[in-house]
């Protein structure tokens, strides 16, 4: 996969699916789903192939799952020519349980949010700040406590 496909995919090679041999596309390595995951794991363009994978490939997976050409043409349709090493993995929103109840919160707040994008949106934003959050989307004073280990909105703010 990383040597050819996602290399074929970050040049646009249209043809390359069609030039497999049969049995390189009944293999395991053209799990198009898995496919998908990496192809949005560039070390540039990031938000490229993030938008691109979402707009192209997702939608309508189901219908279009059964048909991997077409599969493989929306992929290569991606690419921006230049693209050659794919490296992170992309796991799917919230794999993880979270344990804290602020993460909890803010799942809540952003169903789709990845763990990355959880940690940058912590790192951002001070507790305060969630607090305001939880005050503006209608939340009850009790609700925040709850949420917040009964700290004061009044406190000195602080990172979570």
């Amino acid at each position: 996969m990383f040597k050819e496909i996602l290399p074929a995919i970050g040049k646009k090679d249209r043809s390359f699916y069609n030039n497999l041999p049969v049995e390189s596309k009944k293999s395991s390595t053209m799990n198009f789903w898995m496919i998908h995951r990496w192809a949005t794991c560039p070390v540039n363009n990031k938000e490229h192939y993030i938008l691109f994978v979402n707009e192209l490939c997702n939608r309508n997976y189901s219908e279009i799952s059964t048909h991997p050409e077409l599969q493989w043409l929306l992929l290569s349709a991606i690419g921006l020519g230049n693209e050659k090493y794919f490296r992170q993995w992309v796991g799917t929103p919230n794999s993880k349980v979270k344990e804290n109840k602020i993460d909890k919160f803010l799942l809540a707040v952003y169903p789709t949010i990845s763990d990355d994008e959880l940690n940058l949106l912590k790192e951002l934003n001070t507790e305060d700040d969630f607090q305001a959050l939880a005050k503006e989307m209608g939340y009850n004073d009790k609700q925040i406590s709850d949420i917040f280990d009964g700290k004061s909105r009044n406190k000195k703010s602080r990172r979570v």
